[in-house]
């Protein structure tokens, strides 16, 4: 959990983000978790200047192990679309996946706002053509889903610019290979083509509505 002070806006945000891990909870510990959740929003409207951000993968928000377990916090924040049309006033925003041509325009902006004394070299040695194959390798082990490891990308990507920027006989296309950093519990089960939680032998169609 992060509390912060947004920029441009008048008040606080407390964020809590990676919800998903609720999912790997016992059960009942889940439907407490999400209980709170259901809380927060009946009385959010309380506390004037206060902004709650919770973050979580499709799995935490839509399957029956998640909020979709719970009708009546799944009532209050579902996400709808119409004809692939949403309303960005409703609680719950959908984040649009990465692929390969937004990856690289991120890419690119990161090479131009990098701040180095010598921009010349940076875009010699970091061109269009290594990008592509930075995000070929990065993403093979995930079967070409640039969605699941933007952020093992850009940690990589931004640790070459360095390399690229302090060193000035470095050529990242002389790099043969990229080895996988602190891989997070979900992408460590992806690379292994296992689902993100582990089944339980008995799960309730819902969880109980509990007041505190």
């Amino acid at each position: 959990m992060q509390i912060v002070k947004a920029a441009g806006y008048k008040g606080w945000a407390i964020v809590i983000d990676e919800a998903e891990t609720i999912l790997r909870m016992r059960q009942d510990v889940r439907g407490k978790s999400l209980n709170g959740i259901r809380q927060i929003c009946d009385v959010a409207d309380r506390f004037h200047g206060l902004l709650w951000i919770f973050t979580g993968t499709p799995d935490f928000f839509d399957t029956k192990r998640g909020i979709a377990g719970l009708p009546p916090l799944h009532d209050r924040i579902k996400f709808e679309t119409f004809g692939g049309f949403s309303n960005p006033r409703q609680p719950q925003l959908e984040l649009t996946p990465f692929d390969n041509i937004r990856l690289k325009e991120v890419a690119l902006r990161l090479r131009e706002l990098f701040n180095t004394p010598n921009p010349i070299r940076i875009e010699q040695r970091i061109t269009l053509d290594f990008i592509d194959r930075l995000i070929a390798e990065v993403t093979k082990g995930f079967k070409g889903d640039v969605g699941v490891v933007p952020r093992q990308f850009l940690r990589q990507f931004v640790n070459i610019l360095d390399l690229a920027a302090e060193n000035e006989n470095f050529d990242p296309m002389t790099v043969l290979g990229f080895t996988d950093q602190k891989l997070n519990h979900e992408e460590q089960r992806l690379r292994q083509g296992l689902p993100y939680f582990d089944s339980e032998a008995e799960e309730s169609e819902s969880y109980a509505v509990v007041e505190f």
